[in-house]
């Protein structure tokens, strides 16, 4: 058995117009005729702001492979070169598939892509996980510290690369806390 490529279908409400659900129903047919696991149509409208960052956010959440369009349009006319670098792209019409750029991990921050370890993509999938269960759009830095805790050798792991053995990290602990004593 073989496991199924996950995908997003996305379209844009005001591009679609009277076709809204014409096309819904065509992602829905088209990842079911390409084998793919279809997680979720998204349909935004005008008034969504950033609908890309936003898309991006959600293909990364959903751990999407594949994003299915019916047309270009609905991307803005041309597909954003941090779509591409995220996943592959398929066009309903005109019948067209995008292969994704990169081929390793990728995360969306301040509008710029980062190729990431798979350590790292899991750290901040874990991270993003708790920031979804505590009703947050995005993960903060609590939240990726809350995921570092959950995954000790990652911290451990960071502390040495930072040159901080548990020796010095004991005495730079101990110095902030007699520090802090009242």
């Amino acid at each position: 058995m073989t496991m199924q490529r996950t995908a997003v279908g996305y379209m844009r409400t005001d591009v679609s117009g009277a076709s809204e659900k014409w096309d819904g129903a065509n992602l829905h047919s088209a990842a079911i005729n390409l084998d793919l696991d279809l997680r979720k149509i998204i349909a935004f409208d005008q008034h969504v702001e950033r609908p890309i960052r936003r898309l991006r956010v959600q293909l990364s959440r959903l751990r999407a492979c594949t994003l299915i369009v019916p047309s270009l349009d609905h991307l803005g006319g041309t597909i954003p070169s941090a779509i591409r670098e995220q996943v592959d792209v398929i066009t309903l019409s005109p019948e067209a598939t995008y292969e994704r750029l990169s081929v390793s991990p990728v995360v969306f921050l301040h509008d710029k892509t980062y190729a990431v370890s798979l350590q790292l993509d899991a750290l901040l999938t874990s991270a993003d996980e708790i920031a979804t269960a505590a009703g947050s759009f995005s993960a903060g830095l609590d939240h990726l510290l809350l995921a570092m805790l959950r995954n000790p050798e990652f911290v451990a792991l960071q502390l040495r690369r930072l040159g901080l053995t548990s020796a010095v990290f004991g005495e730079r602990l101990e110095t902030l806390i007699v520090g802090y004593s009242i």
